[in-house]
């Protein structure tokens, strides 16, 4: 009686599988017939090192990669102490607060307070890092980010933009006041 259930269960077992590989056969085969939009890519089976690429692609729209400030504070310049944050920014530094020119958005708000560091040679600035600087232009100071770095005739010059504007400042920036090195909200 035992030996029959053994061999009644290994039927339904091999019935259940042989009626799963072929149902998975079927639905394998009806692949390429899946509705789906016209422009939609569909990526093939393989390693994806990121794996936000594929709603990136899906959606038509992949992300340029800009450009990002440079790592100025390592995680053991920060000390907590109790309910206090202490952060060696490495150099003399400014408590920043932001004019609502919305040119910065969405990474700098009017809200936003900052941690500069005073720059003196505008060789330690890179293309990525926002920076403030004096501008003929306006009254008060500038903070953008760097898009450009370069040499001419006079010397040494940044080029920035704000993140939220379409185009480049007008100006070659030759002496710059202070680095961002930290925003808080």
């Amino acid at each position: 009686m035992l030996g029959v259930r053994i061999v009644v269960a290994c039927l339904v077992a091999g019935l259940l599988f042989t009626g799963g590989f072929f149902l998975g056969s079927a639905i394998s085969a009806d692949y390429e017939n899946i509705n789906l939009p016209a422009d939609t890519e569909i990526i093939s089976p393989g390693i994806i090192e990121d794996p936000s690429e594929i709603i990136f692609r899906q959606l038509g729209q992949v992300p340029e990669s800009k450009p990002s400030p440079q790592d100025r504070i390592k995680e053991s310049d920060f000390k907590v102490r109790g309910n206090t944050l202490e952060v060696d920014v490495g150099g003399e530094f400014i408590i920043a607060r932001f004019t609502d020119t919305r040119s910065m958005e969405s990474i700098i708000t009017s809200d936003a307070n900052a941690i500069e560091r005073k720059v003196d040679d505008i060789d330690e600035v890179e293309v990525g890092d926002i920076i403030s600087y004096d501008s003929p232009f306006v009254d008060g100071i500038i903070i953008h980010r760097v898009v450009e770095k370069g040499k001419d005739e006079k010397g040494p010059y940044l080029r920035t933009k704000g993140d939220n504007l379409d185009y480049i400042d007008p100006i070659k920036i030759r002496e710059v006041n202070a680095v961002v090195v930290g925003i808080w909200y």
